[in-house]
């Protein structure tokens, strides 16, 4: 049997695989999507029905490159697979993108993640990163409440039917591909982390939603450009400091002229700005 290639991409990379649980699936409830896609994305139908039988998941949170799956800095909660078999790092987001939104409670080192979370300073902010969730957001750290998922994905859905409907195309936008629904041990196991590690106020603003259950939301992105300087500091993967979090350096190095390459046809030739004028104006007329 044929694999598709991002099955065979985290074989190759050594990931896991947990059985699917699909409680969103553009194929079969937004069929038009998926069908403006396959020219852009010939693989997307074999992808897709890989992604039914399990879904990928890395054995650790760290950032940088792993085969064809990287992760950005900061991007805590999000995985990126490039599709197109790429000869080196610098090619990763040369094409198609498969990301995925909330696999880290899935990790088995996901307790540990969550422990380096609570010291890890965020950006601006006074609170560490597993802290500023909670207390300023109201989000449970380190996951993607199922509800969280199923929303996005759904107004996703909805903007590029609009789209598609107004332009013939799909927007220069990520468009949504599944939902996954963690199984009920895994929710409960987060939840118990939860329990450990955050302080008692942190805990209490979000339990309700965290045992609500956690997803994992799938999107396909048309090219890597769409995310900028970002692409510049992705190294590859570095060893675990003893005792410490499985985090990679930042390879500053690997810079990538991403903001200004602008494909040559179809949904990947739109500039941000021009999308963004093309969803107020005539999409927005239809929508509201």
């Amino acid at each position: 049997m044929t694999i598709d290639p991002l099955t065979r991409h985290a074989e190759q990379a050594g990931f896991a695989r947990v059985a699917s649980d699909m409680v969103f699936d553009a194929e079969h409830e937004r069929p038009r999507l998926i069908a403006a896609l396959a020219p852009l994305c010939p693989d997307i139908q074999a992808i897709m029905a890989g992604l039914r039988r399990g879904v990928p998941v890395a054995p650790n949170a760290s950032e940088g490159v792993t085969g064809q799956f990287y992760r950005l800095p900061g991007h805590f909660r999000s995985l990126c697979c490039a599709v197109p078999d790429a000869k080196g790092p610098e090619e990763l987001w040369a094409g198609d993108v498969i990301a995925f939104k909330g696999t880290e409670p899935l990790m088995p080192d996901f307790d540990e993640y969550l422990r380096w979370m609570m010291t890890a300073p965020f950006r601006g902010s006074d609170l560490p990163l597993g802290l500023h969730f909670p207390l300023v957001v109201n989000v449970p750290p380190g996951a993607v409440p199922l509800d969280e998922c199923l929303r996005e994905q759904r107004m996703a859905a909805t903007v590029h039917e609009r789209h598609l409907e107004v332009y013939g195309e799909l927007a220069h936008a990520p468009v949504p591909l599944f939902v996954h629904r963690c199984p009920v041990e895994v929710t409960t196991s987060y939840v118990d982390a939860l329990d450990r590690h955050l302080t008692p106020q942190a805990f209490e603003r979000v339990e309700s939603r965290a045992l609500a259950g956690c997803g994992v939301s799938i999107w396909y992105y048309p090219d890597g450009a769409h995310q900028g300087g970002r692409l510049a500091a992705v190294g590859r993967n570095q060893p675990a400091a003893p005792g410490g979090p499985r985090r990679g350096r930042r390879d500053h190095r690997a810079v990538v002229s991403s903001l200004c390459a602008i494909p040559a046809a179809g949904v990947h030739a739109l500039r941000p700005v021009e999308q963004g004028a093309r969803l107020l104006y005539r999409c927005g007329q239809r929508m509201y």
